[in-house]
């Protein structure tokens, strides 16, 4: 398979119950590691993630979005990840409102590197 094959069959979609964990994981996790509580692994750290173009417009598409901010993250491997989530005009996360649920569109599951 091609790179793009590769790049487009990645799902970057996470809900957002799972990026808020993996931002409030990093914040724990950095503490941690600056204070010298904790060590990295070699797997830590990512010189860059890529994501495919229908996750970044689909983020972007969103009612009231005008950018989108790159949250930092942690997964359950104890790997930095990039959260994309949408904001508007106030510098606030986009939110959208389905019902009674409140829907917050995120991507991560980039193409990760190293």
């Amino acid at each position: 398979m091609t790179f793009v094959d590769n790049l487009n069959a990645i799902v970057h979609f996470i809900p957002w119950q799972d990026a808020v964990a993996m931002v409030n994981n990093f914040q724990t996790e950095k503490q941690r590691i600056l204070s010298g509580e904790s060590s990295i692994g070699p797997n830590t750290l990512l010189d860059y993630e890529t994501f495919n173009v229908p996750a970044v417009l689909a983020i972007m598409e969103q009612p009231g979005c005008v950018g989108f901010r790159i949250y930092s993250g942690m997964n359950d491997n104890n790997e930095i990840c990039c959260i994309l989530v949408g904001v508007d005009v106030n510098g606030q996360d986009v939110i959208v409102t389905n019902g009674n649920c409140a829907l917050l569109l995120c991507d991560e599951e980039g193409q990760r590197y190293p």
